[in-house]
């Protein structure tokens, strides 16, 4: 125990708070991700989050006598980590891109680290935040043709007339389209898929094939509507409902597709 507390004595009170201000500052980089640029759209957002990660790294330059110097070279390299991550989790990109994006970062940061070492970034502060600058410029440009824009994403739900019974029922798709300059989430619209039996009105369950996800700048995308019906199919099922073998769509109006 006296080991212990002899070892905390040594510890320097300054350090504990550097540590506390590195993880709000990582916590800070994590809240601008994910609500500050949340109207924007995903290509705008990561570059963002690279520009954010380039303009801490320039700043710290600033700072070189200073034990802020190393908190915000650690702080940089945290928020350039959150860009590539969100990068990556955000696109479909292929496998060559990905690999790319890994050996890029692999590069810039040995990179950077050289020029650190060789004190060149801290030789030329006035040019390398002038470079951040012109990113941040950038950005502010980017963000303004993003909010005009003014949400590019439609959907619409097409269903089919005639629905052949199976265990499972092809009901029609969620086309997607985006128009905008950006690629952009999507989320499906809000529908049910009802059949009705003389009076008698019963919820299909249904899926959306990809319900939600990404979508390219100036693309299209078709959604299949699948409704599992197998539980209402099933001659030995228990269930009041009595498919025929074919479905016909009655109506579909204020979000409720109702078949017949």
């Amino acid at each position: 125990m006296t080991s212990v507390l002899l070892q905390l004595s040594s510890v320097n009170p300054s350090s504990i708070m550097y540590l506390f201000g590195l993880l709000f500052g990582a916590l800070s980089v994590l809240y601008f991700a994910k609500d500050i640029l949340l109207s924007l759209s995903i290509t705008v957002k990561s570059y963002a989050l690279f520009v954010l990660a380039s303009f801490i790294f320039s700043t710290s330059f600033l700072f070189t006598d200073s034990p802020l110097y190393i908190l915000l070279i650690a702080l940089s390299g945290i928020a350039y980590s959150v860009a590539v991550l969100y990068t990556w989790n955000s696109n479909p990109l292929k496998r060559t891109y990905r690999f790319l994006l890994l050996m890029l970062s692999s590069l810039l940061f040995i990179g950077v680290a050289t020029g650190v070492q060789s004190n060149l970034f801290s030789q030329n502060t006035t040019a390398v935040i002038s470079f951040s600058g012109f990113l941040f410029v950038v950005f502010i440009l980017l963000s303004v043709l993003d909010t005009r824009e003014n949400d590019p994403v439609t959907s619409e739900v097409s269903v089919e007339n005639d629905i052949e019974v199976d265990d499972e029922i092809v009901v029609g798709s969620v086309d997607i389209k985006n128009d905008g300059l950006f690629r952009r989430r999507y989320e499906k619209p809000d529908f049910e898929v009802l059949y009705e039996q003389g009076e008698q009105t019963y919820d299909i369950p249904f899926t959306v094939e990809n319900g939600e996800g990404t979508i390219g700048r100036k693309s299209d995308l078709s959604l299949e509507i699948t409704g599992n019906v197998a539980r209402y199919n099933d001659p030995r099922s228990e269930s009041e409902i009595n498919l025929p073998d074919q479905l016909e769509l009655e109506s579909f109006e204020d979000g409720r597709i109702v078949l017949e």
